[in-house]
């Protein structure tokens, strides 16, 4: 059975990527991928941000199989994993093949992440107007970040290596669809620096002697 299902799903994301490309790029679908946008404190580990598939067309989507290429452009930035635990609903809750880790890339840690999944029987129908969670992606954010919006970039097709994003139906029919970016914002700790600190400290001896002079 597994067997099966991973030949469906390797017909479906991979032996056909040219085709992929080439709609993902000419079509505009009802179907779009987005990225939910979080704000993180530089020195993070363990953070995480949400990727969400939305239907906005008039009628219902079948979906059975995707791929999802996520990239930041900032080295401070360092993908972990991407796994199921979705804030929405997850895509393929409770009828997924790879879950609960669904990426590929890392490892190696880094800028870029790959996931995908399938569905154990024949997708989701998705509902107009419904959105659902795609992948929950887990990244650290080095502590000499500087602060201010880094770019989180789903890629809108299969043309570059390890960057593949695409759709498709239990008939493993190439589903059109847009994304929507979105970012990192990185915030400075609150945390004083240790200088800061202990310059605090010196200063409390001659507070205790201006005390007594006063009394």
């Amino acid at each position: 059975m597994k067997k099966m299902l991973l030949n469906r799903y390797s017909m479906k994301l991979l032996g056909i990527p040219v085709a992929l490309s080439l709609c993902a790029i000419s079509a505009h679908g009802a179907m779009v991928v987005s990225v939910s946008s979080v704000s993180v404190a530089a020195g993070t580990n363990g953070a995480a941000l949400n990727i969400n598939i939305q239907n906005t067309g008039p009628s219902s989507q079948n979906i059975d199989a995707f791929s999802l290429g996520v990239s930041v452009g900032d080295n401070h930035i360092t993908f972990t994993s991407a796994n199921i635990s979705t804030s929405l609903v997850y895509l393929f809750n409770a009828d997924s093949l790879f879950g609960p880790t669904i990426s590929t890339i890392p490892p190696p840690n880094g800028q870029a992440v790959l996931a995908s999944d399938v569905s154990l029987s024949s997708g989701n129908t998705m509902a107009s107007s419904t959105t659902l969670g795609l992948a929950h992606l887990l990244f650290n954010v080095a502590a000499n970040t500087s602060a201010g919006a880094i770019a989180v970039t789903i890629s809108p097709n299969c043309n570059t290596a390890n960057a593949c994003t695409s759709l498709s139906n239990l008939a493993g029919a190439n589903v059109p669809f847009t994304v929507t970016n979105g970012t990192i914002t990185v915030t400075t700790s609150s945390t004083p620096e240790p200088s800061t600190f202990l310059l605090g400290l010196a200063g409390l001896p001659l507070l205790a002697l201006l005390r007594k002079r006063i009394a």
